[in-house]
């Protein structure tokens, strides 16, 4: 729960970091919208660990976006399955 906890802080402040800064010209970045993209292993022998991370992220960003988004703009979250797998991931 720790570890969740952190790595949202983290995720928002990255968030929030690009809706501050009037950055627009980002990848991801629109004035209604920001993308953010997950890496978990969906499938493999970790997965029941990365379901739950990508679960809780995805469950979070939805509250987030419930309560109006970050400066006006909702956050989308894209997940993507590394399989447990380095070369996949990247």
């Amino acid at each position: 729960m720790k570890h969740f906890i952190k790595l949202s802080f983290l995720i928002l402040t990255v968030v929030l970091a690009f809706g501050v800064g009037g950055v627009r010209s980002e990848v991801g970045v629109t004035d209604d919208s920001v993308k953010i993209g997950v890496i978990s292993d969906l499938t493999g022998p970790t997965a029941i660990g990365g379901i739950g991370m990508a679960d809780g992220i995805t469950s979070y960003f939805k509250e987030v976006n419930a309560a109006g988004g970050i400066h006006g703009r909702k956050i989308e979250v894209i997940v993507e399955d590394c399989a447990y797998a380095p070369a996949k991931a990247v």
